[in-house]
């Protein structure tokens, strides 16, 4: 991406004020040896050399302000012939892009590519390093990847979403270098608009969400209901935001694997045998193996594949125990079982409330973590009620 013609040099270069000083110092001391030589070889008297050296510092001054005046004006000049030209390539540049200071992080160019897409103006942003109420540039902005790229020298890639003035979310998939220019590092980011991208992804696994429903209607209403609550739950257990993300998708996605279970198994009455309790297991693997090929999904596998591991280990399918478990897995684990055990199966019918919530601590330390059950069961005796109210929600996918 940086494969760009960026006019910043790479090469080690004076400062201006150096550069001046250096060639002033030249001129002044080949002057002075210069026209002292003159006086001892022409000047035929004390006076004829004292008016020569009056002469010589007059001159002197006259040569010197006006050879200083030069440097600083062409110093100038080619100052602001680069920042011109630094303007004229970001403002160029097709995406989203910025230049700034790495020392105190603050704007110096921005295109208008880059206000559109975060709804300030240029003048807002230049010379600003916004830290506290504006949240829409506080993660471009980041103490923390300065310090990144000050240490690596490399480009650093990530993905942002930055909220736009309407309220909307802008996703920009970003990449940051540090480029030098006459003694002087700046950050060179340039952001690729990924919105259009992200949702359709996000169609996407809605459309195979949806798709479970044509199998069984309850499967659908159960994952709006289990993705709603593990979001709640992992952000009342301390969860980033920037990974709720994930922990959603996943939500959504935790029984995509039943596609490979046959409606005979999925659809029968009563219990299964154990022979179809065994295939049944297999729907973790089932999808791992449709989700991992998607790069954009992999943050998001931990729920599918790991939703039935258990905290004393003895879940599938691989038996995890305790921490090993994602944190992601062992939050829907808990509200998983909790809404699963809620509603009517075609082998069972669904546990009063009371029920599931002493079942889910008896089953402290052994099937889930204490901690997180406890932090559920809180939140539950005051959200889960509304967040079952999903009817809403699902009427505009049908």
């Amino acid at each position: 991406m940086f494969e760009t013609g960026f006019p910043m040099e790479s090469e080690k270069t004076l400062h201006p004020a150096m550069r001046v000083a250096l060639i002033y110092m030249a001129a002044g001391t080949a002057w002075i040896f210069g026209t002292d030589w003159l006086a001892q070889t022409f000047a035929a008297s004390h006076v004829e050399e004292a008016w020569f050296q009056t002469v010589k510092g007059v001159v002197f001054v006259l040569l010197s302000g006006a050879l200083i005046g030069w440097l600083v004006l062409r110093e100038t000049r080619r100052r602001d012939r680069a920042r011109q030209l630094l303007h004229q390539f970001v403002n160029l540049t097709p995406d989203p892009a910025l230049v700034r200071r790495l020392d105190d992080g603050k704007i110096v160019v921005v295109n208008d590519r880059f206000c559109e897409a975060v709804g300030h103006t240029p003048g807002e942003l230049r010379g600003t390093f916004p830290t506290n109420s504006d949240q829409t540039l506080r993660e471009v902005c980041e103490p923390s990847l300065r310090e990144q790229l000050r240490e690596s020298g490399d480009t650093v890639q990530y993905r942002q979403a930055l909220p736009r003035e309407d309220g909307s979310n802008i996703e920009l998939a970003i990449s940051s270098r540090v480029v030098e220019r006459r003694a002087k590092k700046f950050i060179f980011t340039i952001g690729r608009d990924i919105t259009d991208v992200l949702e359709a992804y996000e169609d996407t696994i809605r459309g195979w969400a949806r798709a479970l429903e044509l199998r069984d209607d309850e499967t659908y209403e159960h994952t709006l209901r289990v993705t709603k609550a593990t979001v709640e739950l992992a952000r009342a257990f301390g969860v980033p935001e920037d990974e709720l993300a994930h922990i959603r998708r996943g939500a959504l996605l935790h029984d995509i694997g039943k596609v490979g279970i046959p409606d005979s198994i999925l659809h029968k009455e009563g219990e299964p045998t154990d022979e179809e309790w065994e295939r049944i297991k297999k729907h973790p693997v089932y999808a791992r193996q449709l989700l991992e090929p998607i790069g954009h999904l992999c943050p998001a596998i931990d729920i599918p594949y790991h939703h039935h591991e258990k905290w004393d280990g003895t879940g599938y399918p691989e038996g995890l125990s305790g921490e090993e478990i994602p944190l992601a897995a062992r939050l829907f684990a808990v509200v998983d079982v909790w809404d699963a055990l809620l509603s009517d199966r075609p082998y069972r019918d669904a546990w009063s409330r009371e029920r599931v919530r002493k079942h889910l601590k008896q089953h402290c330390g052994s099937h889930f973590q204490p901690e997180i059950v406890d932090t559920f069961l809180e939140m539950e005796a005051d959200r889960y009620a509304e967040l079952r109210d999903v009817e809403a929600e699902a009427s505009q996918f049908s």
